[in-house]
Formats: C-alpha cells, sequence, structure tokens
C-alpha cells in the first residue's frame, strides 16, 4: 500500500496534493529598461525584444503592431512582422535613453537610397517609452 502521508504525496506531486507555492523568481531589471521576449508600445508602434547587448543596450525587435494616426508615416520606415536593430546613442544620460534603426537599416533607404531619417525609440524616466521619426 503506497505511503499517503502529506510529504510523500507532495514529494510525488499527486494531483490532490497541498502542493507548496513555486518559490517566486525576481529578474533584476535591465539597466535599459528592456527584456528579450518583452514588448514594448506606445499609441501607434509595438515590438517585441528578440535579442539585446546588455553591455552596449543594442538590441534587434520585431514589429509587431503599427496603428494610429503615426503608422502610415512609421510604416515608410519599418514593416510588421520584419525584425529591425535598434542602436543605442552612447550619450543618453540614466534618465533619458535614445536608440534608433539607423536610416541604412529602415525600408525607406532601401526603397529611395539615402534619406537622412532615423526611426527612434526614446525611454525617459517620467513618462517610459515613446517612438518617432528624425527626419
Amino acid at each position: 500500500m503506497p505511503n499517503k502521508a502529506k510529504e510523500m504525496c507532495i514529494k510525488r506531486q499527486c494531483t490532490h496534493a497541498d502542493m507548496p507555492p513555486p518559490p517566486v523568481v525576481v529578474t533584476p531589471e535591465s539597466k535599459w529598461h528592456i527584456n528579450v521576449g518583452g514588448t514594448i508600445e506606445d499609441d501607434s508602434v509595438e515590438i517585441e525584444v528578440a535579442w539585446i547587448n546588455e553591455k552596449t543596450g543594442d538590441f534587434h525587435a520585431q514589429i509587431i503592431r503599427l496603428t494610429g494616426t503615426l503608422s502610415n508615416r512609421f510604416g515608410n520606415y519599418v514593416t510588421e512582422g520584419q525584425y529591425y536593430h535598434f542602436k543605442r546613442h552612447t550619450d543618453d544620460d540614466p534618465e533619458e535613453i535614445l536608440w534608433e534603426i539607423p536610416e541604412e537599416g529602415t525600408d525607406l533607404f532601401h526603397k529611395e537610397g539615402s534619406t537622412g531619417s532615423q526611426f527612434l525609440l526614446y525611454w525617459f524616466k517620467d513618462t517610459g517609452f515613446s517612438f518617432d521619426l528624425d527626419s
């Protein structure tokens, strides 16, 4: 006859066992305020982070959604479903961080050549993330 003591049920992970809660694993926040698998969004753009260089802050992300009033403008530079390299500006201070998809990494550059424009992502300590264009 099997041992039906509470400790044995927990060890065997019986369906009726009173299991203790799993340990809470706290992941420290990245100094760049982004994590692999995490999403960043505002009214017009949503991206999912696929890779990050924790040392430099550069990362790759997939464009998940383009909506809102600026979606047509943003759509000239990036395409939903595509991955892009976001390069961090090195002159940032801890309360404001800026990344860009350099002009040669945008769709518009591949269609028209040099445009002098970048697709930008800002992080501000007080308001969080925001996307913009520098044209």
